[in-house]
């Protein structure tokens, strides 16, 4: 793996859980002023609350992405690896 591949593998993973996290507690932040606002007969605090769960799906998810994209750093770097072993192995049959 090259530093620049493992560089990005490192932040995406670090900045999709950081993401993830955040992202449920908007969600979560965002039910509750939800509830709040239709308890109390406060139709704006209710927007204020979708708005929220909106914003918090959409960071999770976000988040989501950026551990799939560091997996597939991963995945390829990994891939990339045993095909050049495989390539040494054939190399040295032949030699």
């Amino acid at each position: 793996m090259t530093d620049d591949n493992k560089k990005a593998q490192d932040v995406l993973a670090r900045d999709g859980v950081a993401n993830a996290v955040k992202g449920t507690a908007t969600d979560i932040k965002g039910k509750i002023k939800d509830a709040a606002g239709g308890l109390t007969g406060r139709p704006a605090l209710q927007v204020e609350g979708k708005i929220d769960q909106a914003v918090g799906i959409t960071q999770k998810e976000f988040g989501k992405a950026e551990l799939h994209a560091s997996k597939a750093i991963h995945d390829t770097d990994k891939a990339e690896k045993k095909e050049e072993k495989h390539e040494k192995r054939d190399a040295d049959r032949t030699a």
